[in-house]
């Protein structure tokens, strides 16, 4: 009869510590492990060496947070403009209904890009990211994450890409 109860006892133990260390880290790291969850997702530098982080989803972050998010873009781009108006207008590409309208059609080299949080709980969040590389690629997700002892995994993606 002992045996059956230890075995238990010693189940529930390993069972607490996981849960322990499970909350433990989300505390302590998941916060600061949030920005890693862009890197698959922003456009790659060969195809856009600049890009526009447009909107307002860099000022909804925590300043930790827009700090390393900032530091990621840096390291991969040669600029980052944070309003389209920013950007040279030998980059953008206007079209015209040969009238008096006229609209933006393109940014060249620049990739337009956005991500903010949707919805997030205790261990998980859902964000939605949108990227435009072009007049070819237009993509979106909208991605969930839960908190895995010491990183973000991705549970769930909603993915669209247009070409």
């Amino acid at each position: 009869m002992s045996r059956p109860r230890s075995f238990i006892v010693g189940v529930l133990g390993v069972v607490s510590v996981m849960l322990l260390v499970q909350i433990i880290t989300y505390l302590v790291a998941a916060d600061a492990g949030v920005p890693r969850t862009l890197d698959g997702l922003v456009p790659p530098a060969s195809r856009c060496p600049e890009l526009l982080a447009s909107g307002n989803w860099l000022e909804a972050l925590t300043p930790a947070q827009r700090e390393a998010v900032e530091a990621r873009l840096r390291s991969r781009f040669a600029k980052i403009y944070l309003d389209e108006l920013d950007i040279p207008a030998s980059s953008r590409v206007y079209g015209s209904n040969g009238g008096d309208v006229v609209w933006l059609v393109d940014l060249k080299g620049v990739c337009d890009f956005q991500w903010f949080v949707d919805t997030a709980g205790p261990f998980w969040f859902r964000a939605v990211y949108s990227t435009n590389m072009g007049l070819q690629f237009h993509g979106s997700a909208r991605i969930t994450y839960v908190w895995l002892v010491f990183i973000w995994v991705e549970l769930h993606a909603d993915i669209g890409w247009h070409a």
